[in-house]
């Protein structure tokens, strides 16, 4: 018997989940934009509303190295709704959005995996010696739970 772990499906169903606020999106067919999220070009995913504010210099930028136009063709002069119609053909922005816009990217969040990782660069530790301290320390999960509330 064949034994999966991690994601698994069998249907058509996603689920997305902030790295900033921990909301959970999932839906049958959802994709990110009906998620209301995006996700940067390092992984982050995050709600719409967590986003830095988007202006014309970080799509044309985005369009540019992205090569959803030709290279000679001029974009430099158009607003910033004509370059998101552009985008919008290729449609493919809420899943490499710009790292300028990623709020973990640019410091203003921080994920709990890269806040425990940090830690244990810092402290010099590794998983194994952290769950060996708290066995030490706690007699059940209960009260290692009331303690780092």
């Amino acid at each position: 018997m064949k034994v999966r772990r991690g994601f698994v499906s069998n249907s058509s169903s996603s689920s997305f989940v902030c790295d900033v606020c921990g909301e959970e999106q999932s839906g049958w067919d959802m994709g990110l934009s009906d998620a209301g999220m995006y996700e940067c070009k390092n992984g982050h995913i995050f709600c719409e509303s967590h986003a830095k504010t988007l202006t014309r210099q970080i799509m044309i930028k985005y369009i540019k190295d992205n090569e959803i136009v030709e290279k000679d063709e001029k974009i430099d002069s158009l607003s910033l709704d004509e370059l998101i119609e552009i985008e919008d053909g290729d449609g493919e922005m809420e899943y490499c959005y710009p790292i300028e816009l990623c709020p973990v990217c640019n410091f203003n969040d921080l994920t709990l995996i890269d806040e425990v990782k940090y830690y244990r660069k810092k402290l010099n530790t590794s998983e194994n010696q952290t769950l060996k301290d708290i066995k030490k320390a706690y007699k059940n999960y209960d009260e290692f739970k009331k303690a780092i509330k």
